[in-house]
């Protein structure tokens, strides 16, 4: 609709030649006319803007995803593994000894922190450690991230 509508109904409103009832029926009418097209105009502005927030509530939604599963995989890499999946290329990681005969029981030997080398894993002296036989790592796990890192990961995320 125009406004010359409601020009329209203002006008023939005011003319003397329409019955008193006609002139105020439509002096209303385009009286109501704008107070729809008012309401209409807010309820507009108002649906942009809940557009716009659950837009934006969507993309929050998505990085808290993201994080999410960043987070669920960081926890994932920081549980034991069965020794066959540890790194082979000197990165050092927490090795744990948890033979057959202890299955169930939490505790297992002295957990040693070595790397991988020359095909043996090697303590922090250089140490070769056992590879084979009830003595030799069972199970391994990353080293968490070095307190620096770890608080500036926090900062960033």
């Amino acid at each position: 609709m125009s406004d010359s509508i409601i020009e329209r109904l203002r006008h023939h409103a005011q003319d003397e030649r329409n019955t008193a009832f006609a002139r105020s029926t439509m002096q209303k009418g385009a009286d109501e006319i704008e107070r729809l097209r008012a309401v209409l105009s807010k309820a507009n502005e108002q649906t942009e803007h809940f557009e716009r927030e659950w837009y934006l509530r969507g993309d929050e939604l998505e990085q808290l995803r993201a994080e999410l599963a960043a987070s669920r995989e960081r926890e994932a890499r920081m549980q034991l593994q069965p020794i066959d999946t540890a790194p082979r290329d000197g990165t050092w990681v927490l090795l744990g000894y948890f033979p057959s005969y202890m299955e169930g029981v939490q505790q297992g030997g002295i957990p040693e922190i070595a790397y991988w080398s020359s095909g043996a894993w090697a303590n922090n002296c250089g140490k070769a450690l056992a590879t084979a036989g009830p003595f030799s790592p069972t199970h391994w796990m990353p080293l968490p991230a070095p307190p620096i890192a770890a608080l500036a990961e926090g900062a960033q995320g």
